[in-house]
């Protein structure tokens, strides 16, 4: 099992795109990280929910009962 992210890390992270301002392309470069690992430290700081698009097969139909 891979090694999680120490909170030191995410936290640079946070800090580097929203009070420096930096691009996240930018950060995922000098911290190593790739660009969705940033979005994603991001998303969980600011609370943000994304929708997920894993949509496989065909749509449900509804029955009767429901």
């Amino acid at each position: 099992m891979p090694k999680s992210y120490s909170e030191d890390l995410r936290w640079r992270i946070v800090f580097m795109v929203t009070l420096q301002g930096k691009p996240i392309s930018q950060v995922a470069r000098e911290m190593y990280v790739s660009h969705s690992t940033v979005e994603r430290f991001l998303h969980r700081y600011t609370g943000e929910v994304r929708a997920t698009q894993q949509k496989h097969g065909p749509d449900r139909l509804l029955d009767d009962f429901e």
